[in-house]
C-alpha cells in the first residue's frame, strides 16, 4: 500500500482493541515510537486525498490557537466517508477526456473545475462564457460600490492581489444590499484565479445570496440532467444535508472542481486551495461557534486561513463588534492568530443618507414633546397614525423580543440594570432564593452595600423581560388588516407579498418580501415601515454582547424597509441606551462599538484582554486554574484586574434529571484573563493541563473555552 498511503489519504487501522478510520498526516523514513509499538496500516481506504496538505496545516493551526487537538478540528472538518460517492465520482472521472486537445487551465480564471458530463462533453455554458459573464459582472459592481462606499479600491487590490489583507465591511441599509457586496466580492476573487468561502449564520441567507450569484453566470453544484454533478457554487451545511450529499460536496472542494462555497458554520473547514477569499457575515451571530471541543469560532478560524494562505479576510456586518472595532483602531492592536489590524470599508455619507429610512426614537420625551396623549402605552398614537399611513401602499414589519421571559435587577428607582461593582458583570438572585443577596453572573462577588452609579438609589427591584400575544393584541388597533405572525414558537414565515399586510417578527425571522409584479422593482422587495416594539426590553439584556445583538437585531429588521426617498419609515418604541438609538437612526454602529470598546478597556473584558471560560467540578477548576498560574502564578493579576473571576456556580447539564448526580453535584464557572499578547501561551497551558487531568485520569469534568462569546 505505500504508493496509495500518502498524506491526506483515508486509512483503516487498529487502535485500541477497535478497527477505526484514520488520516495519514505525513510520512517520514525514521521515527522515534519503538518499532514494537508500530501498527500495519489494514487498508487504504480511498486513493483519493481527502485532506490536501494546506488543510492538514490550516487543521493544526486552528488547533493550536484554540488550544484543541488536530483530532478533534479534523472531526469538524472532515465529514464521514461515504463508499458510494467515492465510487461514482471515479468512474465519473474515468469518462472524462480533454474537449478540442485539453481542457482549461486552472490558473485561466480558476474555473476549469466546473467539471464534465459523463460523456466527457463540457456542460451547457461553457468554463469561458462563464468567466466572462463573472468578470464584466464584477466590473459593473466595482463601479457601484466605489459610488456608495470609501477604499473600495484597496479590497478590490487585495482581491485580485497575492498577500493577505483583512477588512471590516459595514454595509448600507437595503433589503438586497450585503447580497450584492458579497456576490460582487466573489466574483472579483473568481476573476482573479482564487476561491472564494463565505460563511452565513443560517441556511436562510444562504438562500438570499444564491440569486446574487446567479446573476453573475455563477450556477449552483448539483446533478446535471445527463448525469453528473455540474456547477460553480457548492453550499456545504452540516445541519441538514444528507450524508452522501456534503460527502460529495467536500470532495468535489476537495479535488478543485469547485471554487466557491457557501454554506453555514461548517463551510470555514472548507478545503479551499492556494490565497483565498475567506467571508464572514454577521460575525458577532451566535451560531458561529462550534459546540464542542475546543469550540472554535469561525470568524477566528476564517482569518487564521486566510493569512495562512495569503488571501483576504471580509467581516461584513450590520452592527459593527467591538472585535472589528478594536482591529480597526489603528497601529496599538496587537497580532494574535485569530485577529490583528484590519481595513475598513465604511460607506460614503450622500449614499448613506439616501438608503436609509427616516429612522424616529418614540420614548417617553419625544412623545411628550410631540404632545402625543398615549404615553406609556406599548404602540403609542404616533406610532400607529405612522404604521396606518404605510400599510396603505405595502405589508408593515414590527419586530419583538424573543418569547421566552428572563429574571434580572435594575435600580428601583431610575430602573438602570444592576451591576457588579467589582467586574460590572450583571447582579442576580440565587437560584435557590434561600440567600436573598444578590451576586455577579461573571465573577460570583456579593452585591453587599450595593447604591446605584447614576441616582444613588440603594435599593433593586426584579424585572421580568418577555413578550408574547401581541398578534392578538394589534389586530384590534388595525382592524380588518391580515396579520402574519412568524417566530420560533409559531414557525418560521419564509416570505410574504408585497401588499398591505402586518408581519409581526422575533429577531431572525422576519419574512423576506415578494413581488407581487415586475413594475415593482426593487420596492416589491422591501416593506414600507418597520417597528421596534418593546425597546426597553433592551435595557435589561444580560451578557457582554447584549446591546451588540440588540442593535444586530434592529439594524437586520431595519435593512428590509425601504430608503427614506420611497417613504419608508422606522420606528423604536420605548426606552432603550441611547447609544443604541443613535447607531441605529445616523446607521453608523461604530458609535455603539467605539463605546463597547472604551467600556471593556475600562472593565477588562474581552477583545480588550484575551479570556477563557473554565467549568467543570469545583476541585478540576480550581486545580487547573492554579496549574495555569491563575491562582499565586505570574497570572494572578492582569494588569491592574485580576486575572481569574469565580468561581460562579452553574446549573446542571439539560441531560441531568431532576436527581441529582455526584458527578455534576458541584459544577462552577471561572474566567480566566490574559493581556491580548499572550493569547498563544493561554491557549496552550490550557490544553496541556487539560491534557495532563484526562491522561492522568483525574476524577471530575473540565472544560475550557478561549474567546467565548459571552462569559454567563
Amino acid at each position: 500500500d505505500s504508493e496509495a498511503a500518502q498524506p491526506g489519504v483515508l486509512v483503516r487501522v487498529r487502535f485500541g482493541g477497535q478497527r477505526v478510520s484514520g488520516v495519514i498526516w505525513a510520512r517520514t523514513d525514521t521515527s522515534d515510537t519503538p518499532r514494537s509499538s508500530i501498527r500495519y496500516i489494514e487498508r487504504v481506504l480511498s486513493p483519493d486525498v481527502l485532506v490536501p496538505a494546506s488543510m492538514r496545516e490550516d487543521i493544526g493551526l486552528i488547533a493550536k490557537a484554540y488550544g484543541g487537538t488536530r483530532a478533534n478540528i479534523l472531526r469538524f472538518a472532515v465529514p464521514p466517508r461515504v463508499a458510494k460517492v467515492e465510487a461514482e465520482q471515479r468512474l465519473a472521472a474515468s469518462f472524462r477526456r480533454p474537449v478540442g486537445g485539453s481542457l482549461p487551465d486552472n490558473t485561466q480564471g480558476g474555473f476549469a473545475g466546473r467539471g464534465t458530463n459523463p460523456d466527457g462533453t463540457m456542460p451547457a455554458g461553457s468554463t469561458f462564457a462563464v468567466a466572462s459573464t463573472v468578470s464584466e459582472g464584477a466590473a459593473q459592481g466595482y463601479r457601484r460600490l466605489t459610488a456608495n462606499y470609501a477604499d473600495v479600491n484597496v479590497l478590490h487590490d487585495a482581491l485580485t492581489g497575492q498577500r493577505f489583507q483583512s477588512f471590516v465591511f459595514d454595509s448600507l441599509p437595503g433589503a438586497q444590499e450585503w447580497q450584492r457586496n458579497m456576490a460582487w466580492m466573489v466574483a472579483t476573487a473568481l476573476s482573479a484565479g482564487k476561491a472564494a468561502v463565505v460563511e452565513l449564520p443560517t441556511m436562510r441567507e444562504v438562500e438570499d445570496l444564491m440569486p446574487m450569484l446567479r446573476n453573475y453566470g455563477l450556477k449552483p453544484f448539483a446533478p446535471a440532467p445527463a448525469g453528473g454533478w455540474v456547477g460553480d457554487v457548492a453550499v456545504l451545511n452540516a445541519e441538514t444535508m444528507p450524508a452522501a450529499d456534503r460527502y460529495l460536496t467536500y470532495l468535489a472542494v476537495a479535488l478543485g472542481q469547485v471554487k466557491v462555497v457557501i454554506g453555514t458554520r461548517a463551510v470555514m473547514y472548507a478545503p479551499v486551495e492556494g490565497p483565498a477569499l475567506f467571508a464572514i457575515l454577521e460575525d458577532a451571530a451566535y451560531q458561529n461557534m462550534d459546540g464542542m471541543m475546543p469550540y472554535p469560532q469561525a470568524r477566528g478560524v476564517m482569518r487564521l486561513r486566510a493569512k495562512s494562505h495569503g488571501g483576504v479576510f471580509v467581516a461584513m456586518a450590520n452592527a459593527r463588534t467591538p472585535q472589528s472595532q478594536w482591529e480597526n483602531t489603528g497601529p496599538g492592536t496587537v497580532e494574535t492568530p485569530v485577529s490583528g489590524y484590519s481595513t475598513t470599508i465604511h460607506p460614503l455619507a450622500s449614499p448613506l443618507k439616501d438608503a436609509t429610512p427616516w429612522v424616529r426614537w418614540l420614548n417617553r420625551d419625544e412623545l411628550a414633546r410631540l404632545a402625543d396623549p398615549s404615553i406609556g402605552a406599548r404602540v403609542p398614537h404616533t406610532a400607529v397614525r405612522v404604521l396606518s399611513k404605510a400599510l396603505e401602499s405595502g405589508p408593515v414589519l414590527l419586530s419583538i423580543p424573543q418569547d421566552s421571559v428572563s429574571e434580572t435587577l435594575s435600580c428601583a428607582k431610575c430602573h438602570r440594570q444592576a451591576r457588579c461593582a467589582k467586574c460590572s458583570g450583571p447582579l442576580q438572585l440565587p437560584a435557590d432564593r434561600r440567600d436573598s443577596t444578590p451576586r455577579c453572573r461573571w465573577c460570583g462577588a456579593a452585591a453587599i452595600n450595593w447604591k446605584c452609579p447614576g441616582c444613588g438609589h440603594e435599593r433593586m427591584r426584579v424585572v421580568r423581560v418577555g413578550a408574547a400575544g401581541t398578534a392578538a393584541e394589534l389586530a384590534g388597533l388595525f382592524r380588518g388588516v391580515p396579520v402574519v405572525l412568524s417566530s420560533k414558537t409559531q414557525g418560521l414565515v419564509r416570505d410574504v407579498a408585497c401588499q398591505p399586510m402586518i408581519v409581526i417578527a422575533t429577531p431572525g425571522f422576519e419574512p423576506r418580501v415578494r413581488p407581487v409584479s415586475a413594475e415593482q422593482g426593487s420596492a416589491g422587495h422591501e416593506y414600507r415601515a418597520v417597528a421596534v416594539l418593546d425597546a426597553w426590553t433592551s435595557l435589561y439584556a444580560l451578557g457582554v454582547d447584549a446591546r451588540l445583538d440588540t442593535l444586530t437585531a434592529w439594524m437586520r429588521a431595519v435593512s428590509l424597509c425601504a430608503p427614506r426617498s420611497r417613504g419608508g419609515q422606522a420606528l423604536i418604541l420605548g426606552e432603550t441606551d441611547p447609544a443604541i438609538a443613535q447607531s441605529l437612526m445616523l446607521w453608523d454602529s461604530r458609535i455603539l462599538a467605539a463605546k463597547d470598546l472604551e467600556e471593556r478597556v475600562e472593565t477588562g473584558m474581552p477583545p480588550a484582554v484575551a479570556a477563557a471560560c473554565v467549568w467543570g467540578r469545583r476541585d478540576a477548576v480550581m486545580t487547573l486554574m492554579q496549574r495555569i498560574g491563575a491562582l499565586g502564578g505570574d497570572w494572578t493579576a492582569c494588569g491592574e484586574l485580576p486575572g481569574m473571576l469565580g468561581p460562579v456556580p452553574i446549573a446542571q447539564p439539560d441531560t441531568v434529571d431532576a436527581r441529582e448526580l455526584e458527578a455534576t453535584a458541584d459544577r462552577v464557572k471561572a474566567v480566566i484573563r490574559v493581556p491580548q499578547s499572550r493569547r498563544a501561551e493561554l491557549a496552550a497551558r490550557l490544553h496541556r493541563e487539560t491534557a495532563r487531568h484526562v491522561a492522568s485520569r483525574e476524577p471530575g469534568e473540565l472544560r475550557f473555552r478561549v474567546d467565548p462569546k459571552d462569559l454567563i
